[in-house]
């Protein structure tokens, strides 16, 4: 990579937390790869290392926000590309060589990493050594708070130990469910029919664990089936334990995976697994901000059929 912006006419940054890249690619080529179109963080760091450095990232972002709003009228235009623990600045040159210096105070005191690939230079903090006790985390009701006693609850072919006013408290913390989030035209449908969504059973369900059913963490859209609906899939996640009853997905060693699904009605199904591990896509930073990584956690993962009342043009396939 050469020493220079990868978009002409502008002053180009790179900051980025040291999780983001293994430890011998915090580079120039390390750089080169968060702007790929496919950027993936490491992943076995321990919880508490991912919100600090979430919060680290965020903290800076808010500072440099502040710089840039401080330039005068015409050198504030700002284009960016991020992501929870990298972001990559865009200024006209003149803003740029403004700020340049105050963004790698920054990026050093909050722990970032930073390069200035006009002037090719990359400053990198020390690394942090975490001890093997920060890195570990058991899924033991000790993680919950004020020593609520579990509520045994029994759903489909399962039983869990559910944490309900502590799940009720983390969902206080959500503000917008995931399809508010994204606000694509899929996702916009399936908001306008959330009521919908749910047959009264599950609706129940949500009620005894503690769940808002209109702080869904995710959706994705995966078509149009042959009674002219389309199906969603999404996830809603509660503190506990499962008990008994066998994981949603099966994976056998040979073949696909196999989907053990409980029905509830015509047009749903659902399933429940342990929740084990927490990445940095922007609904499991949702997750984590909310509490659901200090302890035991419940993944639902359910399949829903709903028709397309959006004004958007109605997906074909």
């Amino acid at each position: 990579m050469d020493a220079s912006s990868t978009h002409p006419g502008t002053f180009e940054l790179g900051i980025w937390h040291p999780l983001a890249l293994p430890a011998d690619k915090q580079d120039r080529a390390g750089y080169k790869t968060l702007q790929g179109p496919s950027r993936s963080y490491q992943s076995t760091v321990s919880r508490s290392e991912r919100r600090q450095a979430i919060n680290a990232v965020r903290a800076f972002v808010d500072e440099a926000a502040d710089f840039i709003a401080a330039l005068p009228e015409g050198e504030s235009d700002l284009t960016s590309a991020s992501g929870p623990l990298h972001i990559i600045i865009r200024l006209n040159p003149d803003a740029g060589i403004r700020i340049v210096s105050a963004i790698a105070e920054s990026a050093h005191r909050h722990g970032l990493v930073f390069y200035d690939p006009q002037a090719d230079i990359l400053a990198v903090p020390p690394q942090r050594i975490f001890s093997e006790a920060e890195n570990s985390f058991g899924s033991t009701e000790e993680a919950i708070s004020n020593n609520e006693e579990a509520t045994i609850i029994t759903v489909g072919p399962w039983t869990v130990k559910a944490f309900v006013a502590t799940t009720k408290r983390y969902y206080e913390k959500i503000t917008e469910s995931g399809s508010d989030r994204c606000g694509c035209e899929n996702c916009s449908n399936f908001a306008q029919l959330r009521d919908q969504a749910y047959p009264p059973e599950m609706l129940s369900v949500f009620d005894s664990l503690g769940i808002n059913f209109s702080r869904e963490s995710e959706v994705h859209y995966y078509g149009r089936t042959s009674a002219e609906l389309h199906t969603y899939r999404g996830w809603f996640y509660f503190a506990g334990l499962m008990e008994s009853g066998p994981d949603s997905w099966y994976h056998p060693p040979e073949g696909k995976p196999e989907k053990r699904f409980y029905r509830i009605g015509p047009r749903f199904e659902m399933g429940l697994k342990k929740k084990a591990d927490y990445g940095f896509s922007e609904w499991e930073t949702v997750l984590i901000d909310a509490g659901f990584a200090d302890g035991p956690t419940v993944e639902i993962d359910f399949y829903t059929d709903l028709p397309w009342i959006s004004k958007a043009p109605e997906p074909r396939g």
